[in-house]
């Protein structure tokens, strides 16, 4: 590079960039869609091939006015231009070095620059060699997690030498936003910017290993579920076959007690005993005992409900026919029965003597 150019005293074309900021020392595919964009690409291209890029600050107008533009850009060679038919053109270039635009000006055809070398200042020691190390393993995590990284780019970042080179490549691939990417592109001491990429890298490789956890976690918990529905549909199966003669006892269990009407706390217990009687081996001692009690769940009146019949002396011979002694017992049970039957009568006149007031 000549030195006039850190002189101040040479201009280039000027092509100003929507959304996209160019770090040195990497090759970018442009698409210029405005006139005056593509004038300045080949005026580079007739001249020595090199022009000025640099980032507009809005995204308002069209055309870019000088104080639209940011004082800070690259310096690039032209390496193809390539128009196509619908008026647009596709420009490779080599990203060359930083420069600061000291005066722009510029015409219908296109905009010109006067530009001056952005003085980095360099980095290095045992400090930022473990930081360069220690960003490689990083970003080589990072770009196993991320689809989107080229599979080139780990081994491009490995072979850097230079704290400023690594930043700029790092900063390329894993900061899109514009504002961002013209901040770390004015970082002129190449120590703090590296470690303000690693900032950002630590920061975004953290989010995609939380991402990577709860997606695991996520397909754990499917395969889980898909192996314990395949396996009861396999014992499902396997009972279906052990009480094909006697029809599935497990189904009639299942149907018998959603027909009793019950409780929903009930219906839920019984069901668990249910479900532990179809895991069962059937010679299992445990598995009469689960029988036993499920029909005696089933055998209790749940929902049933009968008219009362109190009548004293029947009470009485039965009690004397089924059970010997038990003379207190006995009493006892005639006592409440006698009580029952007293409360009844006196429900039974009130009434009638409510039916007689209102019919008056």
């Amino acid at each position: 590079m000549p030195d006039d150019v850190a002189a101040g005293r040479m201009e280039f074309p000027l092509l100003p960039l929507k959304n996209v900021v160019v770090f040195p020392r990497t090759i970018v595919n442009l698409t210029i869609t405005r006139a005056r964009s593509l004038n300045a690409a080949n005026l580079a291209s007739e001249g020595d091939n090199r022009m000025v890029v640099t980032s507009v600050k809005t995204d308002d107008g069209e055309d870019p006015s000088p104080a639209d533009l940011y004082t800070v850009g690259t310096l690039v060679e032209v390496r193809a231009v390539r128009t196509t038919g619908d008026g647009t053109a596709q420009v490779e270039v080599e990203a060359l070095r930083r420069v600061v635009l000291d005066l722009i000006r510029g015409d219908d055809n296109c905009l010109m620059t006067e530009v001056q070398y952005l003085q980095e200042k360099q980095a290095g020691g045992r400090e930022i060699t473990a930081l360069m190390t220690h960003l490689t393993e990083m970003f080589t995590r990072y770009a196993g997690l991320n689809s989107k990284v080229p599979s080139e780019a780990p081994e491009h970042i490995r072979a850097a030498r230079q704290p400023g080179y690594m930043a700029d490549l790092l900063a390329a691939h894993l900061i899109s936003d514009v504002t961002e990417r013209q901040r770390v592109l004015e970082m002129s001491d190449q120590a703090a910017r590296l470690n303000h990429i690693s900032s950002v890298l630590a920061s975004a490789l953290d989010v995609l290993e939380t991402d990577q956890r709860v997606r695991d976690k996520v397909r754990a918990s499917i395969d889980k579920n898909q192996r314990e529905f395949y396996l009861r549909e396999q014992l499902k199966a396997i009972h279906d076959e052990l009480s094909s003669d006697s029809g599935n006892e497990i189904a009639e269990l299942r149907e018998r007690l959603a027909n009793k009407h019950l409780s929903d706390e009930v219906l839920a217990r019984t069901l668990k005993e249910v479900g532990k009687l179809e895991r069962m081996p059937a010679m299992s001692p445990e598995t009469t005992v689960l029988r036993n009690y499920l029909d005696w769940v089933l055998s209790l009146p749940w929902s049933e409900r009968t008219p009362d019949r109190i009548d004293l002396p029947l009470a009485e011979q039965i009690l004397e026919e089924d059970h010997y002694g038990l003379t207190g017992v006995k009493e006892r049970i005639l006592d409440f029965l006698a009580v029952r039957q007293l409360t009844m009568r006196r429900k039974a006149k009130d009434e009638r003597k409510r039916t007689r007031e209102l019919s008056l």
